[in-house]
């Protein structure tokens, strides 16, 4: 049997036994979760104690095998260490359409780690544009009505229109490269 093993994984509690007895965490982790907000996900979390916190690092996967670091959100706990109940949250403005899955990994002061429990969620985008590029027709899918431009990269608009909630033809034969 490994010394120090994650039990209650799909909890958000981070219990850790040690050659066979429970070690108290320096990080409480409770209510930790992912929601959408407009066009973003926004991963919320709280701590109930924090002993030694330096700061949560939120890590973003598509696949749960790479992971990348999102950002890091400090301890809000005086010198690191609380009693109380303390709100933490990480917006990813750039989420992937389809599946995101979410981690944050806990620093301590002394340099230790602590990786908690993958959260989810899935993002769908409100469009799709597709050929790119395109030359003839410019097909767009879109799940709610919106307005769309059509510029060049000086910033000059060449065409614009009302895009309407399903598939969407934009003519675009007539513009010039």
């Amino acid at each position: 049997m490994p010394d120090a093993a994650v039990v209650n994984e799909g909890s958000t509690d981070l219990n850790i036994l040690i050659n066979n007895r429970p070690v108290t965490t320096p990080v409480t982790l409770v209510n930790f979760k992912v929601s959408k907000v407009l066009q973003t996900l926004k991963v919320q979390w709280g701590t109930v104690s924090e002993i030694n916190n330096q700061d949560f690092i939120v890590q973003k996967s598509i696949d749960k095998l790479e992971w990348v670091d999102l950002g890091i959100v400090q301890s809000k706990a005086v010198n690191g260490n609380s009693s109380i109940p303390i709100s933490y949250s990480f917006t990813d403005a750039a989420p992937t359409n389809g599946m995101n899955y979410y981690r944050l990994l806990q620093r301590n002061k002394n340099g230790k780690a602590v990786y908690s429990p993958v959260i989810n969620d899935e993002f769908e985008t409100n469009i799709d544009i597709y050929p790119n590029p395109a030359t003839g027709i410019l097909h767009i899918k879109s799940i709610g009505n919106s307005d769309y431009y059509l510029t060049r990269v000086t910033g000059q608009v060449v065409l614009k229109g009302t895009l309407k909630p399903g598939g969407n033809e934009v003519n675009v034969s007539n513009l010039s490269s």
